[in-house]
């Protein structure tokens, strides 16, 4: 009889990844899209192996991919007779190749179209935004050529770098993700120098185009409003923040309204509406009221007057410390010196000193041989009229649509939406420059790989947001807690604090003969739970992962 031999793979999270790429069929869809029956890895079998390495948080780059499969049941994970050494680079990297060929926004759309069809969604507003990803190393200093199919890799070089990163070279990625649960619907991978205020326009033009009904309310920020670009999608329902620069808005802080005009949202925020009309679009203003803006913004500027005051009074020190030949020119410095004051202005006396060659009291009468102008009693005064000025508008910012239908966006909810932006794409912005997310360690020096592998990223996104909007959802409509980092009870806990609870399970094979049996350890109560919560296909790999022969 044959003796049984042990060993354990670790499943941790990975579980939950797995498990949500086969609830939404994920290899299955890239494979039907992309069929490739000759390959040992299909660009399916690829893309959930990129995903699972990416939502592994330990920041491997693509070609320690094996080494990262290497102690995982990978035949549970992503398909049996898969071993890790077939997922080597020159496998990824041709899979990476085949999805910038179809196209990685075509593909991404998709696929996400797929995961929304699956959750039964429609009719949400959805937010635009871009980020920049920083390179180290050359990339060609000049634009790509197109391809024979019309399509050129982005130019990946020098721009506006949202990362303060100017010294580096840079592609742009922009994406759209719905309201609900923040899933990226939409990438486009764009050139390091390209311009948001342009990108936004050709970016809802392909968002808009591909859709079949309505296309939902835009949220987006200042980059978007300009004239142009309101005129332009003017067929388009959308919500924007106007520039703060616009004569517009300049005139609206001035505006003495009444007491009544301002309508309450909650203790930290009040707003009033008003119709305007620029480029051409009939739109509805609403200004807004923080409190908390208008604390920061007024702590902010005590601190800038302060540093004011202090360049202020060095400057007049070192006036005082010069001496002129004439009242004239002593008249003139100080007025220079004072010209690049905003917020004070310069009050002085100007007095002159008389010198004689020799020595002792000069004779009555006696003219001197010299004469030197000084300025004396300066003192740095606070401008109130500039400061008063500067102060205008503290607390207030102006969020518009050319939804003119009050019922339809009420302006409380229009505020809500945009303030969404930071839990919705600026979550997902975070979330792909995480330092243990493997954004930080493309090292691919061929752009058109470099977009397939934003693509990736933006796909493991939107796994990772669908999962956590599943548990939460589950949660309260159970009613249900699970314990934050703080050990406090929450209904709406990050994937990131699920995936750190399931550390340490690992799954022990027991062989015998051909036989193989599985068993899953250190599996405790509050993970069971949890996974009482997750779907099936979740479910499945943890409670019976089950066994195989050989």
């Amino acid at each position: 009889m044959d003796q049984p031999s042990f060993s354990t793979t670790r499943l941790d999270h990975l579980g939950i990844v797995a498990g949500t790429c086969q609830q939404f069929r994920l290899a299955e869809r890239i494979d039907a899209l992309l069929p490739a029956p000759d390959r040992l890895v299909s660009h399916g079998e690829a893309a959930v192996a990129m995903v699972l390495n990416a939502l592994g948080f330990v920041s491997r780059p693509l070609y320690l991919t094996p080494e990262f499969f290497r102690n995982k049941p990978i035949d549970l994970l992503i398909r049996p007779g898969l071993t890790p050494d077939q997922l080597n680079d020159d496998a990824l990297g041709r899979s990476l190749d085949a999805f910038y060929n179809y196209g990685v926004t075509e593909l991404f759309a998709a696929l996400a179209q797929g995961v929304i069809d699956d959750l039964g969604w429609s009719d949400s507003p959805a937010h635009l935004d871009t980020t920049s990803f920083s390179f180290h190393g050359h990339y060609n200093s000049s634009a790509p050529e197109l391809d024979p199919d019309d399509r050129h890799p982005i130019h990946i070089t020098f721009g506006y770098s949202k990362d303060k990163r100017r010294d580096l070279r840079q592609a742009v990625l922009s994406l759209i993700c719905e309201h609900r649960a923040g899933l990226p619907v939409w990438l486009e991978a764009l050139d390091g120098n390209s311009s948001d205020s342009k990108s936004f326009s050709a970016t809802l033009d392909a968002f808009t185009e591909q859709l079949d009904g309505e296309p939902p309310l835009m949220v987006m920020d200042t980059a978007f409003y300009n004239k142009t670009n309101v005129a332009a999608h003017s067929h388009i329902r959308w919500v924007s923040r106007v520039p703060e620069t616009l004569a517009a808005v300049k005139a609206l802080y001035q505006t003495d309204f009444e007491e009544g005009d301002w309508h309450d949202v909650d203790d930290h925020h009040s707003y009033r509406e008003v119709e305007q009309n620029y480029g051409g679009v009939k739109q509805r203003w609403v200004l807004v009221y923080s409190t908390r803006r208008a604390r920061r913004q007024q702590a902010a500027f005590e601190a800038k007057l302060e540093k004011a005051k202090t360049t202020a009074d060095k400057a007049l020190k070192a006036l005082q410390r010069r001496t002129f030949a004439c009242e004239p020119d002593a008249r003139e410095a100080a007025l220079a010196t004072a010209s690049s004051w905003r917020f004070h202005h310069l009050t002085y006396e100007v007095d002159s000193r008389e010198a004689y060659k020799t020595r002792g009291r000069p004779a009555a009468g006696q003219p001197p041989d010299s004469v030197s102008w000084r300025i004396r009693n300066g003192q740095v005064v606070p401008d109130a009229e500039a400061i008063a000025q500067a102060q205008q508008g503290r607390g207030l910012y102006v969020v518009t649509t050319n939804e003119m239908d009050k019922t339809r966006a009420p302006a409380a909810e229009l505020l809500a939406l945009y303030k969404s932006q930071t839990t919705t794409v600026e979550r997902g912005f975070r979330f792909l420059k995480d330092p243990l997310f493997f954004a930080s360690a493309m090292y691919l020096e061929k752009p058109s790989r470099i977009m397939a592998l934003l693509m990736v990223m933006t796909l493991s996104l939107l796994i990772y947001a669908a999962a956590e909007h599943q548990l939460r959802e589950r949660l309260e409509a159970e009613e249900e807690t699970v314990p934050d980092q703080q050990g406090k009870p929450t209904v709406k806990p990050t994937l990131r604090r699920v995936f750190q609870v399931f550390e340490g399970i690992d799954l022990l094979e027991i062989r015998t003969g051909e036989v193989i049996q599985r068993q899953v350890l250190n599996l405790m109560e509050i993970q069971r739970k949890i996974l009482g919560l997750l779907s099936p296909e979740i479910k499945s790999l943890y409670i019976n992962p089950g066994g195989c022969g050989r």
